[in-house]
């Protein structure tokens, strides 16, 4: 066993890249496709770094390769080092309407539709060579981003996900949604406890937990309801609701900018719900990276700018019932 301290001139640091590439992939053929290399300068790469940290790194377990102890305990460290030995090299250089990225933004279809737009729009003014690919937000959402295929999300995010970093874009309470001419509401007044439970519910399942949350509530005073309708979109809900005498429950500054369009009426909730944030989200593979502080950032700045985010909502009503 190796002892002492390691003089760090003497190491090749490129290899530190490839044990990140052997340690995620497990495999040498994959670890060298990654990096754009033969797979024999992998398994030069590999046959030093055993060498380097006196251990084999990966040993066979079948027809698989498997880490080690040591490796493990290696992985641990090893992508944040590299963050930080990214953003030392990178932030004070980055501009951009240099940057040629892709970022992959999942979201719900009311900020795709409504907010979106606008914010690409300014995007493309200061970064013209970046491209964007959004896509809908579903109960996939937290682990592709824990895995590396979506570079941010926007979401009602609960605080105890490991790994995740965010920024808040606005705070909002839920409100119950109908159509404007649904006898609750021509009859005025707001909604009890009991119309609440006892009237068909239409949920809205895409973005962050919209469900779960208010059953959990309910249950706590011991009640349920009934939910005839479930879809990921926004819009198909509303429209839903509008045609029917089903209710939705969604965040209120939603419910307060699709009322005109869809013809609906809302109002406060018959019971307590805590209120939430707008964050939006994205791993600590990505923390250090100077593009993506940038797009984080101006995401943030973007969307709370829109005339269709919580923010604007907020400055214009206070309103907890709209007839």
């Amino acid at each position: 066993m190796k002892t002492g301290r390691v003089n760090l001139a003497s190491v090749n640091l490129n290899l530190l890249v490839a044990l990140k590439a052997l340690l995620d992939e497990g495999n040498v053929t994959r670890a060298a496709s990654r990096l754009n290399i033969t797979q024999s300068g992998m398994s030069k790469n590999l046959r030093n770094l055993r060498e380097l940290f006196d251990d084999p790194l990966l040993v066979r377990s079948g027809n698989n390769f498997a880490l080690t102890e040591r490796a493990i305990e290696l992985n641990q460290d090893l992508e944040r080092i590299l963050g930080e030995v990214t953003e030392l090299l990178d932030r004070s250089s980055f501009e951009p309407a240099e940057c040629d990225r892709t970022f992959t933004f999942a979201t719900s279809d009311y900020v795709a539709e409504y907010i979106f737009p606008k914010v690409l729009e300014n995007y493309l003014k200061v970064a013209p060579n970046i491209s964007i690919r959004l896509e809908i937000a579903d109960s996939s959402t937290i682990s592709k981003l824990s895995n590396g295929s979506y570079d941010l999300i926007t979401s009602m995010l609960d605080s105890q996900y490991q790994g995740l970093h965010h920024l808040v874009i606005g705070r909002d309470q839920f409100a119950c949604c109908m159509r404007k001419n649904h006898p609750l509401m021509l009859r005025g007044g707001g909604i009890s406890l009991n119309e609440y439970c006892t009237l068909d519910h239409a949920i809205i399942t895409g973005g962050g937990d919209k469900v779960q949350v208010i059953d959990a509530e309910l249950a706590k005073i011991g009640q349920r309801r009934t939910i005839r309708f479930a879809a990921p979109l926004f819009t198909t809900v509303c429209k839903v609701v509008s045609g029917s005498d089903m209710i939705a429950t969604m965040p209120s500054h939603i419910a307060s900018n699709l009322a005109p369009e869809f013809g609906l009426s809302w109002c406060a909730l018959p019971f307590y719900v805590e209120s939430f944030d707008y964050t939006i989200a994205w791993h600590e593979r990505h923390h250090h990276d100077a593009s993506h502080i940038w797009f984080r950032n101006t995401m943030q700045q973007l969307v709370q700018a829109s005339l269709y985010s919580y923010m604007a909502q907020e400055s214009t009503s206070n309103v907890l019932c709209v007839l």
